[in-house]
């Protein structure tokens, strides 16, 4: 998982405010005369209400896990380390100097790390 959350109490700033211009603009941006004119308030309502999952939803999780999250995340770091304190095998990877898009700001050390997972952990890619 990279900039995950189980619920949105996970989000620093529920209203959005200080991420919104610049991913609304961009979304806006990409989907001009696509017919999605309606995709930014999708968005916002989606990050705003879901995902609904609770500490005893992630404890029923048996698969290991990587949660990659980024220093200065949209998402609190005290909920990305419940969720894998809550996880059965997961581990935390933190980006120092990354945000909420830490897969497109550093996608070297994301990449590196999730190969590492994959080779360390029972999963066999």
């Amino acid at each position: 998982m990279i900039s995950a959350n189980y619920s949105p109490k996970g989000l620093i700033d529920p209203t959005l405010s200080n991420f919104q211009d610049s991913w609304a603009h961009r979304l806006r941006r990409r989907i001009q005369g696509s017919g999605a004119t309606d995709m930014v308030k999708k968005v916002q309502n989606m990050w705003q209400n879901y995902p609904q999952l609770d500490e005893s939803d992630l404890s029923k999780i048996n698969a290991p896990a990587l949660v990659i999250a980024g220093e200065d995340d949209e998402i609190a770091l005290q909920h990305t380390q419940k969720m894998v304190a809550n996880l059965a095998s997961a581990e935390l990877h933190l980006i120092l100097n990354a945000g909420h898009l830490s897969l497109m700001t550093h996608p070297d050390e994301v990449n590196k790390k999730i190969l590492e997972f994959f080779n360390t952990s029972e999963i066999a890619i």
